[in-house]
């Protein structure tokens, strides 16, 4: 058996993020990767034996991608003003260069519903992204509870959600999308920043 091409792999993922983003689940098909890829028809079938296994292999790129993107504010997340700086960033960036990837995540957030293994994996990736949260918080000085981590992640899945879906509606300004990370955030203050 020969080795498997990562690099092939994730560009036949990430062609298969853009198929799915722009053509929805019904649209996603082994033959349209192949095209959004540029390869030759059957190479995605060889990567991905089943459509579950594509699903699952978009997934897994989605999340690495997505990990990666919020990793990013790990720098700035020095205190909370930072943190809230650089999450208001994170979703004006999920709405515009990110936006695909963002639609391909709601797609398969959807999909789960039918599709336990896929809705077992999305539970995995939604822990990550909670933990990464928790983390960067952390690093902010703010020590969450479980709970409001998974309120936090709400909200940030939430913003973009509606970004993504509702375009007709007037986006939240970014001084609205800070007001209501900072609500989230307030029990965390000490004396001095709630004076």
């Amino acid at each position: 058996m020969r080795p498997v091409n990562t690099e092939r792999r994730a560009a036949l993922a990430d062609a298969g993020i853009e198929v799915l983003a722009l053509a929805g689940i019904r649209g996603l098909t082994h033959r349209a990767v192949d095209a959004a890829a540029g390869e030759p028809d059957g190479t995605a079938s060889r990567y991905f034996r089943t459509r579950e296994a594509m699903l699952l292999a978009i997934l897994d790129r989605t999340k690495e991608l997505l990990l990666a993107l919020l990793g990013e504010i790990e720098p700035v997340a020095v205190n909370r003003d930072g943190l809230v700086d650089a999450m208001v960033r994170t979703v004006r960036l999920s709405l515009a260069e990110n936006r695909t990837r963002q639609l391909a995540m709601m797609a398969l957030f959807l999909e789960s519903s039918h599709r336990p293994a896929l809705r077992d994996e999305l539970a995995v990736v939604a822990v990550a992204l909670r933990e990464t949260l928790e983390r960067l918080c952390a690093r902010a000085g703010l020590d969450l509870t479980l709970p409001d981590a998974w309120a936090l992640l709400s909200f940030f899945n939430g913003s973009i959600f509606i970004g993504l879906t509702l375009p007709q509606l007037d986006q939240p300004s970014d001084d609205t999308l800070r007001a209501g990370l900072n609500a989230l955030l307030r029990p965390y203050d000490g004396p001095a920043q709630r004076g």
